[in-house]
C-alpha cells in the first residue's frame, strides 16, 4: 500500500527550555514523509532544572531507542490514512510501556508526523486533512488569546493573578488581530516608561511591570488598550489566568504585606463582578481551585452569562472531568493542552466532546516548545475557535501565529466568531 509506514526515525533535539526532547520522521511507501516535534510537559522551575535535565536526558535517549525499535516494529505497515487505527496502536503501546513525559511526547509526535505524511501524500494542507479526520465539515481561523503581562513575576509584585492576556474580539481576521495585539503591547511599554515602572520580561515574553495588585495591572492594561486607539470591551477583551489559585486583590503596597485570609467563593465572585464592571474583562481561566466543584458551580451560575470561564486545571485534559463538569453546569469553556495528550485522535475527540456539551474550546500547549507549528493547523482543522500560543514576543508563539497568517492569506477560511460572552455589543437604533 502506497500510504503504509515504511520508516520511522527518532532523534534528540532541544526545546525552548534548553531541555532534550524528541523529533520523529515517518516515511511512507510512496516516498512522502512527515515530521513532528511536540514538546513534553515537565518540570520547569529553576530549582528543578538540574535534576530534571539529567532525568530528561536519560529518558529521551531511552525513548529514542524504544521508538526506533519496538514502536517502529509495532506500526510498520500501518496505513496513515487510517489515523484512528494508528492512534489505537500508539495508545496500546503507551499503556504497555510506562508513559514518562518524553514517551508521551514521542507517541504524540509519531501521531502528528504520520498525519503530516498522510497530508503530504494527498498534496493537501495539514489543516484540511485534520478537518477531514475531525469531521468538522469546515475549517476556521481561531481567535488568539495573546499573553502580554505577568502580574506577579516582579519581586515587588503582590498581585495574585498569574497572567493577563488580550483577546482581539473586534478583529475580523487574524491579520487584524495580530496588528491590534502589537499595538497594545507597544502601548503597555510606553505607559510603563511614562509611569516610571520597573519592567522585567519573563522567559515566555510577557512584560512584568512592578504593579502592586492585580487591579493596578488591570488599570495599566485597560489604559494601554485605549491609547492604542482601540475600544476596551469591543475591540479587545482582557483575559485573566488565575493559575488554579484563588484571586486576591491586594491593595497594601508595603514591601511585605501581611498575607490576607483566603477569600471565599462569594468574595472571589464579588471581586470578579467588580472588576467586570470597571475593566474589559471577558475571560477568567481557573478562577478557583480545581477541587472546588461547589465553588465553580456557584461562580458559573453567577458569572457564566457575563464571562468566559474556562477550566484548565479544573478539567485537566480529562474527558471524564469534562463530562462531570458539564453535568454540574460548571464553567463554560475548556483549555485543551495539546501536548499533554497521547495522540492526535485524543485531541480531536476532546474538542468534539467540548462542542457536544456546548463548551468553548481554547487550544493551548504547556512548558517548552520546539518550533513545530502543528497546533495552528490543529486549531484551524478542528474549528476549535480559540488558540492560546503565548506572547507575540517569543519565537515559538510567533511561528504559530505566523502559520495562522499563512493559512488565512492562502485560503478563504473564515475567521472565528467570538463565544457568546465575548461578542461585540449589538448597536440598537
Amino acid at each position: 500500500m502506497l500510504t503504509s509506514i515504511v520508516t520511522v526515525d527518532a532523534r534528540k533535539i532541544m526545546d525552548t527550555r534548553g531541555m532534550p526532547t524528541i523529533e520523529v520522521d515517518v516515511g511512507l511507501a510512496c516516498g512522502s514523509r512527515g515530521r513532528a516535534a511536540i514538546s513534553a510537559a515537565g518540570a520547569t522551575q529553576p530549582e528543578q532544572h538540574a535534576n530534571a535535565g539529567r532525568r530528561a536526558q536519560d529518558d529521551t535517549l531511552d525513548t529514542i531507542t524504544m521508538v526506533n525499535n519496538q514502536v517502529t516494529h509495532a506500526i510498520a505497515g500501518l496505513d496513515v490514512m487510517n489515523q484512528q487505527c494508528l492512534d489505537e496502536r500508539l495508545q496500546a503501546l503507551a499503556r504497555a510501556h510506562p508513559c514518562t513525559p518524553s514517551r508521551g511526547n514521542a507517541y504524540l509526535s509519531l501521531s502528528v508526523a504520520a498525519c503530516r505524511a498522510a497530508a503530504a501524500a494527498r498534496n493537501w494542507p495539514l489543516h484540511m486533512h485534520i478537518a477531514e479526520l475531525a469531521g468538522t465539515g469546515r475549517c476556521e481561523i481561531p481567535i488568539p488569546m495573546i499573553s502580554v503581562l505577568s502580574a506577579r513575576a516582579h519581586p515587588d509584585d503582590h498581585a495574585a493573578t498569574h497572567e493577563l492576556m488580550i483577546i482581539p474580539t473586534g478583529a475580523n481576521s487574524m491579520a487584524q488581530a495580530a496588528h491590534m495585539s502589537s499595538l497594545v503591547r507597544s502601548a503597555i511599554a510606553t505607559l510603563c516608561q511614562q509611569y516610571g515602572l520597573t519592567v522585567l520580561m519573563t522567559l515566555d515574553g510577557r512584560l512584568s511591570p512592578s504593579c502592586h495588585s492585580t487591579r493596578e495591572a488591570l488599570e495599566l492594561l485597560q489604559h494601554a488598550i485605549a491609547i492604542a486607539g482601540l475600544v476596551p470591551g469591543e475591540d479587545v477583551h482582557i483575559a485573566i489566568d488565575g493559575d488554579g489559585t484563588v484571586l486576591r486583590d491586594i491593595a497594601d503596597k508595603s514591601p511585605q504585606p501581611p498575607a490576607p485570609p483566603v477569600p471565599t467563593t462569594a468574595e472571589i465572585t464579588h471581586t470578579l463582578n467588580q472588576w467586570r464592571a470597571h475593566f474589559a474583562i471577558g475571560t477568567v481561566v481557573d478562577a478557583l481551585d480545581a477541587s472546588d466543584w461547589d465553588g465553580w458551580q456557584s461562580l458559573t451560575q453567577t458569572l457564566g452569562s457575563h464571562l468566559q470561564l474556562p477550566g484548565n486545571r479544573l478539567f485537566a485534559n480529562q474527558p471524564d472531568r469534562l463530562r462531570q463538569g458539564a453535568g454540574l453546569a460548571v464553567a463554560n469553556a475548556i483549555v485543551i493542552n495539546a501536548n499533554q495528550k497521547t495522540t492526535l485522535t485524543d485531541i480531536i475527540d476532546m474538542v468534539a466532546l467540548a462542542k457536544q456539551h456546548q463548551y468553548a474550546s481554547i487550544l493551548s500547549s504547556v512548558d517548552g516548545e520546539t518550533g513545530d507549528t502543528f497546533m495552528a493547523d490543529l486549531a484551524v482543522g478542528t474549528a476549535a475557535g480559540q488558540i492560546r500560543a503565548g506572547s507575540l514576543h517569543t519565537s515559538n508563539a510567533a511561528r504559530q501565529y505566523s502559520q495562522l497568517l499563512r493559512i488565512e492569506a492562502s485560503s478563504d477560511i473564515a475567521y472565528a466568531t467570538p463565544p457568546f460572552p465575548l461578542r461585540r455589543p449589538v448597536a440598537h437604533p
